[in-house]
């Protein structure tokens, strides 16, 4: 019984990393969009990265 909870905490753990890794590349696309919009030359956009590291 106990092993059978031990695995569905770990596919449970593997669903929610899953889901964070996802949440995470489409807020990397969306600030990549955000980008080309709002930043039009190139020495613009690269300062534009180390801000959107942070956010």
């Amino acid at each position: 019984y106990h092993y059978k909870k031990y695995i569905a905490m770990k596919v449970f753990d593997v669903i929610l990393v899953n889901i964070f890794i996802l949440l995470l590349l489409l807020k990397s696309t969306l600030q990549f969009g955000l980008r080309i919009n709002y930043y039009r030359t190139d020495e613009e956009a690269k300062e534009a990265k180390y801000y959107a590291i942070d956010f």
